[in-house]
This record gives C-alpha cells, sequence and structure tokens, in this order.
C-alpha cells in the first residue's frame, strides 16, 4: 500500500444516513477504501483483515493435524542465511488468517520436541507434506505421553 492509501485509512467517509433501516447499528461510519479490490465497500471493523490480505501466503499447501510434515526454515547466523528442515507430526492448527500457526512434534535423540510456527511467516521457505495420517481429533496432545510404536500414527490409505 501506498501512503496516500494508509492516509485514506483514517478518513472515513459516511455513505449510509443515521437511523435508515440500511444502517441497523445507528453510527454512519462507512466507507470506500483507496486501492480496495473492486471498489468494495468495507467497513472500519474490517479494516485489519483488508491490510492483513497483503501478508497472506498463497503457497500453503493443505495439512491437517497426523500429517509429517517437512518444514524449511529460514536460519539468519550472522550475516549467513541458510535452509534448516524441521520434519515432524503437526499435533495441532489454530487461528486463522494471518494468525494462524501449527505446532510439529519429532522426537531427537529420545526427547520430544514442539516447535510452533506462524503458517504465513516469511521465515518459512516451504512447507513439504510427507505423509497423510489417518487421526480422529483435531489436537493430538495425547502424543506427549506416547513413546516408541504407540505414538506412530496410521497412514491414510
Amino acid at each position: 500500500m501506498s501512503a496516500q492509501d494508509w492516509a485514506g485509512l483514517s478518513a472515513f467517509r459516511c455513505e449510509m444516513q443515521p437511523d435508515t433501516p440500511e444502517n441497523s447499528f445507528g453510527c454512519a461510519i462507512c466507507t470506500r477504501l483507496p486501492g480496495a479490490a473492486n471498489n468494495k465497500e468495507v467497513s472500519p471493523m474490517n479494516t485489519l483483515d483488508f491490510v492483513d490480505q497483503a501478508s497472506l501466503r498463497d503457497d500453503i499447501p493443505t495439512f491437517s493435524p497426523g500429517d509429517t510434515v517437512n518444514v524449511h526454515v529460514k536460519v539468519i547466523e550472522g550475516s549467513k542465511e541458510r535452509i534448516q528442515v524441521f520434519k515432524g507430526v503437526v499435533i495441532r492448527r489454530q487461528g486463522g488468517g494471518i494468525r494462524e500457526t501449527f505446532t510439529v512434534r519429532k522426537e531427537s535423540y529420545g526427547v520430544g520436541v514442539e516447535r510452533t510456527f506462524p503458517v504465513h511467516s516469511p521465515n518459512i521457505d516451504h512447507i513439504d507434506v510427507v505423509t497423510r495420517g489417518d487421526v480422529r481429533r483435531a489436537k493430538l496432545y495425547y502424543l506427549r505421553e506416547l513413546r516408541g510404536k504407540k505414538a506412530k500414527i496410521k497412514e491414510k490409505r
């Protein structure tokens, strides 16, 4: 968004008459944001959603809890940047929009490691879905207590 667009966000214009059936809230704050797609009307409550649209990624594959994924994360050490792969099982996916996150669990040298990633983070290079898991829960917290073969998730056919 340009500086002109940001300046327009604070200058709301009334396009409805107060106390009319169309304006059931009795307020006259409606606006047309500059640069909005198709000149669609956006209310002040949806302004953040409109601004967040620019930051959403469209290259995220569909995955759900129980799936095994490789998350390729950009790691900056000093002046060097490299890609680190975190492979594990998705145990939860929560939130929505720009605030959506998912948690991946793996076992490293006998110690359980969980890492939570924002889905739309620029630090994530890409996500590969290795296998699709067949689970009956949305949150797989019970995997924390299981070890070895019991912690294995059946693969979807």
